[in-house]
């Protein structure tokens, strides 16, 4: 029996991909046993397994002295855990997730490591980042030379991380997209109703900003429209003055929804024809992006927009020969959308194709329980 630990400092409810990692794990109850190093989730800790032990630790807060004294129990009470429960096989996520596995590798020099990035954070951005960020990332670099793998999500970050740290093996690392669970497709399936009306419906999941998304300018074509297009914005991560905005419209073809948890999105998402993603290009690590919201909307048979700042995305979906799939300047309401739409439940065989078996990254960790 395989002991496996994951060390997943942000609440699990916030980060779906390793939700999924977990539910792939429980499968495979009968040859390991899988623990969870967490933290509360302050909208509530709604993601359990059966099977599946997962430790909260403690609540991150927005108060610094509070935040700091979080990170200082869940780096010790994490640490002892391990030691504990000796794990032969750990999965670590994010920086703020690595030190108690270095301190655990340093004195078990046998257990296989792997580290997972949702995010890229170039060297610039930890340059300018807290004390503790920093000291966290000189005990990354450190970790990163005892590790037997790491994980990104693109070939743009992956090249990026090379750049960042040459003295890694590049046998270590791989590149893992966050695909939702493959049942989706046939949850979307039995769940995909025809529609009466001629009205095409246009989804947005996810957290809005003012700043950093394209809100206003999709907002102004769905009015300027004239009732052709509705726009829903389901979200539980939204800027105050953005919120304000929406709310103030009151207009009948753009509804806020407020939040709807993740296994719930497939029976959701198909009462929509398109599925948005419209950042904008602020930062490398959202230029640098293919948003999971491409990949959910896929599965569940929505055509995709997604905003022209998404250099990944643009490159993801022209390498996979991705119908369906729009790529459209938000910029200065210069929105031009295809004349050819068909309300119907797009079958993307090209994409269904790249996730039919396990990610990579569970693989991995598969690999050394079997």
């Amino acid at each position: 029996m395989k002991e496996i630990a994951i060390v997943h400092f942000q609440p699990l409810e916030r980060y779906p991909p390793v939700m999924n990692i977990i539910n792939t794990l429980a499968n495979y109850k009968d040859k390991s046993k899988t623990e969870v190093y967490t933290t509360l989730n302050p909208d509530g800790n709604w993601f359990k397994k059966e099977g599946i032990k997962i430790n909260r630790i403690t609540q991150n807060n927005k108060s610094s002295i509070k935040r700091y004294w979080c990170y200082f129990v869940f780096n010790l009470l994490t640490t002892i855990k391990l030691f504990i429960q000796k794990p032969s096989i750990i999965l670590g996520i994010e920086t703020l997730s690595f030190f108690p596995i270095y301190i655990y590798k340093v004195f078990n020099k046998n257990a296989y490591i792997v580290l997972h990035h949702h995010e890229y954070y170039p060297l610039d951005f930890i340059s300018k980042s807290s004390a503790y960020y920093k000291f966290l990332h000189k005990v990354e670099k450190k970790l990163y030379k005892l590790v037997d793998c790491v994980s990104l999500t693109n070939d743009d970050r992956l090249g990026f991380f090379l750049d960042d740290y040459k003295f890694i093996d590049k046998n270590k690392l791989i590149i893992s997209e966050n695909f939702p669970p493959y049942d989706w497709v046939d949850i979307a399936k039995q769940n995909k109703k025809p529609v009466p009306d001629d009205i095409i419906r246009i989804v947005h999941v996810g957290s809005l900003g003012g700043q950093t998304m394209y809100v206003k300018e999709i907002v102004d074509w769905v009015i300027a429209q004239n009732g052709k297009y509705q726009l829903d914005f389901y979200t539980e991560n939204i800027e105050t003055d953005v919120k304000e905005y929406l709310i103030k419209l009151n207009f009948n073809y753009i509804r806020l929804m407020g939040s709807i948890k993740y296994f719930e999105l497939p029976k959701m998402l198909v009462n929509y024809d398109i599925g948005l993603t419209i950042y904008k290009k602020c930062f490398v690590n959202t230029t640098y992006l293919v948003p999971n919201k491409v990949l959910e909307y896929l599965a569940c048979g929505l055509y995709v927009w997604y905003s022209s700042d998404l250099i990944s995305t643009s490159k993801f979906v022209k390498k996979n020969k991705l119908n369906g799939c729009v790529e459209i300047d938000f910029r200065n309401n210069n929105i031009v959308v295809p004349e050819v739409f068909k309300k119907s439940f797009n079958l993307n065989e090209n994409y269904y194709n790249l996730f039919k078996s396990l990610n990579v990254l569970e693989q991995k960790i598969i690999n050394q329980i079997i």
